[in-house]
């Protein structure tokens, strides 16, 4: 009975003992996910910034030191349109993250919101003949891969971002959807080749940190965007434009591209600035051209964004 007696507290010992192991263990676990959430919010790789115009401008404008393209203006005949994202307050996060034994993928999702600004000039009188400002949200989703790099007891100097998959942005009354992205310097090798299903794909596919898209100062690079559910029959059909450099106030543009034979394939020329930078990124912006000529029309979108270096 006595032996009995001292099993039984043992057993409730070892017990006890699982239990406050398991306990340490997901607190440990948990303190680890909050500081990769916060290394993943703290890296300029998941920055939207360049999505900002900070007010209506022409379909094709440059700001800074970015190079001259080539494109075809807006077909609008007695009137030069210009519009423009206009980011207001901070946008919102979410970082999930997955974790493995050394690794951790962190999908971020961030919802942002503004007012699409249009305004219509007459082009003869240069005068604004017409004006309309409407609320957006739209809607981004990134993976980041992590990598540990050290075995210490600080997760912030063992952890690191090394891999992103580009962004893929939605309205959200968004129905457009792009397909295909290419990038290829003039008479040369596609430098860039992207494309996307119905289950997002294309978040499952990272570029490696260290060797990010590199392309070359004062290259000239044509741009094919294909969009994978046109408005076949809506009058007015889609806009397609391409941004790059960094965001507005420094090097940026916006040119427009098009559909030439009609086949929804949006192609363009654009050339880099001629000197290194910073990160700067490559967005395809496609939006309904209702969102722009028809002010009861809400702002329906969506855009992919990769990130690239400028080298000499």
């Amino acid at each position: 009975m006595k032996k009995l007696g001292i099993m039984i507290i043992a057993f409730v010992l070892l017990f006890w003992l699982v239990n406050c192991a398991n306990e340490n263990q997901d607190v440990s676990q948990a303190e680890l996910t909050e500081s990769l959430k916060e290394i993943v919010s703290a890296d300029e790789i998941i920055d939207l910034e360049m999505l900002d115009d900070g007010e209506a401008l022409p379909v094709t404008y440059d700001v800074g030191e970015l190079a001259k393209a080539v494109g075809d203006t807006f077909p609008v005949d007695f009137r030069q349109v210009r519009f423009g994202r206009i980011l207001v307050g901070k946008p919102e996060r979410n970082v999930e993250i997955t974790l493995a034994e050394t690794t951790a993928i962190a999908l971020v999702t961030t919802t942002m919101t503004g007012k699409f600004k249009v305004v219509l000039i007459d082009t003869v009188t240069r005068t604004v003949v017409d004006s309309v400002s409407k609320d957006f949200t739209e809607i981004t989703k990134q993976k980041l891969r992590l990598r540990r790099v050290r075995f210490t007891d600080n997760p912030k100097r063992d952890w690191r971002i090394v891999a992103v998959s580009p962004i893929i942005g939605r309205s959200l009354d968004n129905y457009l959807e792009i397909q295909r992205l290419r990038l290829q310097q003039r008479h040369g090798e596609w430098a860039l080749e992207l494309s996307n299903d119905s289950s997002d794909s294309l978040l499952n596919y990272f570029l490696d940190r260290e060797q990010l898209v590199s392309l070359k100062a004062q290259g000239v690079y044509d741009i094919a965007v294909t969009v994978d559910k046109p408005l076949l029959y809506h009058d007015l059909g889609e806009l397609v434009t391409t941004d790059f450099g960094i965001g507005i106030g420094l090097l940026k543009c916006r040119r427009y591209l098009t559909d030439e034979d009609h086949d929804h394939v949006y192609t363009g020329i654009v050339s880099m600035h001629g000197r290194r930078s910073p990160m700067c990124r490559l967005a395809v912006n496609v939006i309904s051209a209702a969102s722009i000529f028809v002010k009861s029309e809400p702002v329906v979108s969506t855009f992919w964004i990769i990130p690239y270096w400028t080298k000499s």
